[in-house]
């Protein structure tokens, strides 16, 4: 069998996972409360000879929320340090190894 240490990894945060997971999803559904992060302005925000930084052209006033467009699978595997696309890669390999026997 081959090596799979992300996997493993999954295997040994899961359960932590699926109640972090299962907050956030009890959270959105039933307090209809959402992630979100805070804009804050940078160079981009600005027009060119913008000097005073009066007049942002990103749409968005001062600190201003808007919603994270991270899914609740990836900020979890962020916060567990996995890697997706190296666990897809090892279930993969896994499933071409189980197939050629």
């Amino acid at each position: 069998m081959k090596k799979t240490p992300m996997l493993e990894k999954m295997e040994v945060v899961h359960e932590k996972s699926q109640a972090i997971g299962e907050f956030l999803d009890w959270l959105q559904e039933t307090k209809s409360v959402h992630l979100c992060v805070m804009h804050e302005h940078t160079d981009e925000c600005y027009e060119e000879g913008d000097s005073k930084r009066r007049f942002p052209i990103c749409g968005w006033e001062g600190y201003t929320y808007h919603p994270t467009y991270t899914s609740t699978e990836n900020l979890l595997a962020e916060y567990f340090e996995i890697d997706l696309e190296v666990a897809e890669k090892e279930k993969r390999a896994l499933l071409k190894e189980i197939w050629r026997k």
